[in-house]
């Protein structure tokens, strides 16, 4: 097979092709068979998107808004190599014996690479002149005219995946009515993750007027011309992330099956299963941190600037490396047309800069040479270091993430479980017979969570000089406080352990008609245990700092004014703001369900049918995220933080029904036979539950979630999806329209101080295939037909704002399929 898609908006070419060879042979030591496979599947996409961020409280009058930080638009390109290989060997020596040995290996190198153009709102939510907002009491910004120098931001990522899996199974057939089996599996899996991120600014403002209200936003600027001159941009700050990990999985079970001559019972199955994973983690967190200063211009690394002469540190500029990293990038169709902007060209990092190995290590130069920001008593810390490749010493306080480090995990299960499969072929309400099974099975559940852990913040912004404006008594002593209990250290706790045992019985019932109508019903309980990554035993104290407008006066007291006549304002007040924490929990439990369906299905013709499924979840433990109070002592200290960790819920229940159909008309003659259709309809609701809280101290955070007129996450009302096709003649044609309902992604996305929703989305798929021989077909896939456009929006039900737009690629497939 061999598929060649382009998509519209990557405008790039990708192929995908595999080949399958199977064969048997009767040898001298019995039947013998063979299946090898080898696949390479390429693929890539290109999303254009417009974008708000976190919200920020500000006030109008008695009337409270909310105002994004930045608005931004960027493209993401992102790419794909996986290759496959696949083999089986089959044995049967005699019809009592058989053996199979299969393996599979993946590999696995996807890359993106995203540019961006990202603009601050001025005063940190402090309303401006003009500004305009959505209706309701919580108004949220709309519209807007503001000034300042925007970020040009590059980032590139890419991964390394390989999985492989070994399997042996072996059949014994002592007798026609039992048969044993057992099956001996390994799976190994690694992964390797690599991202950096550069930002550019400039010392040049830039004048910009946006406006969300419409079906795409629009902006106008002013002074784009200045952004042309590579003299006026510098480079700002770099952030690294790195992973290297890896886990494996060793399975054992057998099975016995013994089928009864009998007019009820018609076989009992049985067998243990015992598996273990091994998963070890390791990972940098985010490291975001200067390479510049921001307004300190001249020769302060403009990236035209190769330092000869200035710069001597290990990342020098005098090879002009680093001046090389930069080009002159400008967005090519964006979004298809349908939002342009005329600010659409800036200085960008490369993406064969930032994919180099060397690139952390001159950016890490450049604010070395530079002092980071040149004034350390206004800046303190250190500016951007790569990350050196030693996980097992990554500094807590330089890692933006409390899962950094090295984390080794480990995960066993024993289950024991038995089924019975019976059949009644006598009347029972009119029907020819009910089959069915009933069965359960009993798991035993041991997890080793790694290390536990509490790490204490690193100074950061403690480090920073009181000004004597701040006077505030309390202030001064809660600042003392934290300055003592930032010691920037990891408080090993010994290791952190689990297990948990679940019975889990289950009952299918089906009652059959012979007018092609049935029934079923079933009952049965299930579990989803936790992730791992959510299972790991650290702790991660933080401690909020912020800094406070304050008005600059010169040596008599007197106000210091700009060139537009106001007084000059200086971020001076320094404050903390809070304790908080993250953290993993090793006491999880496993999500809890037991399940109701009932399902009416009824085959009016051998290529049609109506289906009607009634289903009822009740749901125990759910997982969630919320803030609790916990006290830690450090060093002769013992403070109280609040801490974020994934918890179990107590109860709630989901419920709804799906609809189907599906039919071909091949009652109708000649090449009217050919046309077919399916749709399906499903509607659910969710009752009871919590939706997470992500901060305690943001008391909009803790309201959203408790809101009663907000649904829970993730939970479309409705959906729906419809499909034509058409089979005749060699002709395989098919078009789908598949449509969700508006849902509710999160009460609070990190800051937003608002729930955000994706909105109604619908999406046509199609495809058309002829088969030119009975062994050969050629045809044409087309993926978002339409060139559907992803929004979601912001705010309370009756208030609610736009929030951001994407576009990705219309792709368009050639396929081949031979068989030989």
């Amino acid at each position: 097979s061999f598929d060649s898609t382009y998509g519209d908006l990557r405008q790039k070419r990708y192929s995908t092709y595999s080949a399958t060879f199977a064969d048997r042979w009767e040898t001298g030591i019995g039947e013998v068979g063979l299946l090898l496979n080898y696949s390479m599947n390429e693929q890539g996409t290109r999303s254009d998107s417009f974008t708000t961020s976190k919200m920020i409280q500000g006030t109008v009058g008695t009337r409270s808004v909310l105002i994004p930080d930045v608005v931004a638009y960027k493209s993401l390109e992102w790419e794909q190599k996986r290759e496959a290989w696949a083999g089986a060997i089959q044995w049967r020596p005699n019809d009592q014996w058989e053996f199979v040995l299969q393996g599979i290996t993946t590999e696995a190198t996807p890359t993106s690479f995203e540019n961006t153009f990202q603009f601050s709102l001025p005063n940190g939510g402090a309303p401006e002149a003009g500004y305009e907002y959505s209706g309701g009491t919580q108004g949220i910004w709309e519209k807007g005219t503001f000034t300042n120098s925007p970020l040009f931001i590059g980032r590139y990522g890419e991964d390394k995946k390989k999985t492989s899996d070994v399997a042996f199974n072996v059949r014994f057939y002592p007798n026609d009515r039992l048969t044993l089996t057992a099956d001996l599996q390994h799976v190994k899996s690694t992964q390797k993750t690599a991202s950096l991120t550069a930002n550019i600014t400039s010392s040049q403002s830039l004048t910009s007027t946006f406006d969300l209200t419409g079906d795409v936003p629009s902006v106008e600027f002013t002074n784009v011309g200045a952004f042309d001159v590579a003299a006026n941009q510098a480079w700002q700050a770099a952030m690294d992330h790195y992973e290297d990990s890896e886990a494996t999985q060793t399975s054992a079970r057998f099975d016995a099956n013994y089928d009864f001559d009998s007019s009820w019972v018609r076989s009992v199955k049985g067998g243990i299963r015992y598996a273990k994973k091994d998963a070890t983690t390791r990972e940098t967190g985010w490291n975001w941190n200067p390479v510049s200063a921001r307004g300190a211009w001249g020769d302060d690394f403009n990236i035209t600037n190769d330092g000869a002469g200035e710069y001597t540190g290990a990342g020098s500029t005098s090879d002009g490396s680093l001046v090389g990293g930069t080009e002159y990038y400008s967005l090519n169709d964006f979004m298809h047309g349908s939002f342009t902007p005329s600010f659409g060209s800036a200085w960008m990092p490369t993406r064969a800069f930032l994919s180099s190995p060397n690139a952390g290590a001159l950016l890490s130069g450049a604010a070395a040479d530079f002092g980071w920001c040149g004034t350390p008593n206004v800046c303190p810390g250190g500016g951007f270091v790569p990350f050196n490749g030693d996980y097992e010493n990554i500094d807590p306080g330089r890692a933006d993430n409390p899962q950094a480090g090295v984390n080794i995990q480990q995960e066993k299960t024993l289950a024991a479980y038995a089924v019975t499969r019976f059949g009644f072929d006598t009347n029972v309400l009119g029907s020819e017979g009910i089959d069915g099974n009933i069965g359960i099975r009993v798991v035993k559940t041991e997890t080793d969570n790694g290390k536990s852990f509490f790490a204490t913040p690193g100074r950061g912004s403690l480090d920073r000089p009181i000004h004597p404006d701040q006077t505030d008594p309390a202030m001064l002593a809660r600042i003392a406080f934290a300055s003592a209990l930032a010691t920037g250290s990891k408080t090993e706790l010994g290791t952190s352990t689990g297990e948990y045992t679940d019975v889990l019985p289950s009952l299918n019932l089906r009652m059959r008609y012979d007018n092609g109508l049935q029934f079923r019903f079933a009952v049965s309980k299930a579990i989803v245990r936790p992730l791992l990554a959510d299972l790991q035993g650290y702790t991660f104290l933080e401690i909020g700092t912020t800094t406070s407008p304050f008005g600059v006066v010169d040596e008599n007291g007197d106000p210091v004014l700009g060139d537009d006549g106001q007084q000059l304002m200086e971020d001076r007040l320094f404050s903390v703001t809070g304790f908080d924490g993250r953290g993993g929990n090793p006491d999880l439990k496993p999500l809890e369900a037991t399940q109701f369906d009932v399902t009416a299905e009824y085959y009016f013709s051998p290529t049609g049918s109506v289906t009607l499924a009634v289903f009822h979840k009740d749901v125990k433990n759910y997982f969630y995220s919320a803030t609790e109070p916990t006290s830690y002592t450090i060093g002769a200290n013992t403070a109280e933080f609040n801490v974020l960790r994934v918890r179990n819920g107590e109860k709630g229940k989901i419920q709804g029904f799906e609809l189907a159909y599906a039919q071909f008309f091949d009652q109708l003659p000649g090449w009217l036979s050919g046309y077919g259709v399916q749709a399906n309809y499903t509607y659910g609701k969710s009752d009871g539950g919590a939706n997470p809280v992500t901060n305690i101290n943001d008391p909009n955070v803790v309201t959203n979630a408790s809101a009663t007129d907000l649904p829970i996450e993730g939970l479309s009302r409705t959906s729906y999806n419809i499909a034509g096709m058409y089979e005749k003649y060699g002709i395989e044609a098919r078009v789908a329209y598949n449509w969700r309902e508006r849902y509710l992604m999160t009460t609070s996305a990190a800051n937003s101080n608002s729930p955000v929703w994706m909105n109604d989305y619908g999406q046509i798929d199609a495809s058309l295939l002829y088969r030119v021989t009975p062994k050969f077909k050629v045809g044409i896939q087309v993926t978002n037909l339409g060139r559907e456009r992803i929004t979601t929006q912001i705010g309370y039900p009756g208030s609610i704002a736009n929030y951001s737009w994407v576009e990705t690629d219309r792709r368009v497939a050639l396929v081949l399929r031979g068989q030989f």
